[in-house]
């Protein structure tokens, strides 16, 4: 929990967990990216009284987990505010990670079947192509790190001791059954000495 309402503090020390769960509570934003670094969370609940923060924290926390977002926010739509609608935007954009089917293009991934297809023609993932491809997908048009691939994909063990070229490899298997000309990448774009994202328009 990140919070410095009063309200907060006396929750988080009233929620009933089982033994596999405690409450984590930081009373500033820094506090709270820390914590979240220190200790991958299962849910994230924020609260703070200046909605001001709560953009930035969510940019931050976003970056760092892909634990899901309870943001208790007083932001109303007021007056021209347009950190609102920039708040409302990146809660769409997290929320939208919980879709059970994804479009980019012909590309169709079905998260209930496990399964991806393009143009309607099924193709077949290993378990490290598929979670490669739903993690780029969740994040698409965003440039996602080799070390963030390499978490989502292998695990935070395997990222500390990380070799770039198994990535390479498997985004390689990948283009081939999903890209029209995988020589000429449309759907995994490169950045060179970053890493990689889903495009979702044809000429990005």
């Amino acid at each position: 929990m990140i919070g410095d309402a009063p309200e907060i503090r006396r929750a988080a020390g009233a929620v009933p967990l089982s033994h596999e769960y405690r409450v984590i509570h930081s009373t500033s934003a820094p506090q709270g990216l820390k914590a979240a670094k220190g200790r991958p969370p299962n849910l994230i609940v924020i609260a703070l009284e200046r909605p001001a923060n709560e953009l930035e924290v969510l940019r931050h926390l976003r970056a760092e987990t892909t634990a899901p977002l309870l943001v208790l926010s007083s932001c109303r739509p007021s007056n021209g505010n347009d950190r609102t609608l920039d708040l409302l935007a990146h809660l769409g954009r997290a929320w939208g990670r919980a879709e059970r089917i994804c479009h980019v293009r012909d590309l169709e991934i079905d998260r209930t079947r496990r399964r991806a297809s393009v143009k309607g023609q099924v193709i077949r993932l290993t378990p490290i192509e598929y979670r490669l491809l739903t993690t780029l997908a969740e994040h698409r048009n965003e440039v996602l790190t080799h070390q963030q691939l390499f978490e989502e994909a292998w695990g935070r063990e395997y990222a500390e001791v990380q070799h770039v070229h198994y990535l390479h490899v498997y985004v390689a298997q990948l283009r081939r059954k999903i890209e029209p000309d995988p020589a000429r990448p449309g759907y995994i774009v490169t950045e060179s000495g970053v890493g990689y994202r889903l495009a979702d328009d044809a000429d990005a």
